[in-house]
């Protein structure tokens, strides 16, 4: 199916509405966990309309590299190597939108070493998520499954005050 895409050897994979085009370098249990978490957080805030209107890419890509286990071009691993070699990364006010995310795939080191971008997603996300928890995550989805402004759940959790 990819292939009849035009999608191999562009890229590992594509969401659509709930299914995954998967190329063969996708096909693996790491790649598919970090897809389909993109799909769980889209079915626990109420579809794809909040997940536009309201979770910035830093935290949708952060999240889902969370769930890559032995992936080193996302994890702590890729971070410290980042800040070691003082190899330039994008802040997040720039991983924000599509367009942004795309520019910095495109703009930073993105190789099959190191790919920095989500690397630094998953670095902000994890520190995050070391504060907050389960129970911290659960509730920020809720809340904007609710109707709740994302940065703000996401600051009041970094608190601990989530209601």
């Amino acid at each position: 199916c990819a292939k009849s895409l035009g999608l191999d050897g562009k890229m590992i994979a594509v969401r659509l509405l709930g299914h995954l085009i998967l190329t063969e370098k996708g096909i693996n249990k790491e790649i598919i966990s970090h897809e389909w978490s993109h799909e769980e957080l889209y079915e626990r805030i109420g579809g794809f309309y909040h997940w536009y209107k309201e979770i910035p890419l830093w935290f949708d890509e952060g999240l889902a590299s969370l769930t890559m286990q032995k992936y080193s071009r996302h994890d702590e691993s890729a971070w410290e190597k980042i800040k070691n070699d003082n190899i330039p990364y994008p802040k997040k006010n720039e991983l924000v939108t599509s367009s942004q995310w795309s520019k910095a795939i495109h703009e930073y080191l993105n190789n099959d070493d190191i790919a920095v971008p989500y690397a630094v997603a998953r670095h902000m996300v994890s520190q995050w998520y070391r504060k907050v928890g389960q129970e911290g995550l659960l509730k920020l989805l809720d809340g904007i499954k609710k109707g709740k402004k994302f940065e703000e759940l996401y600051d009041r959790a970094d608190e601990n005050i989530l209601e």
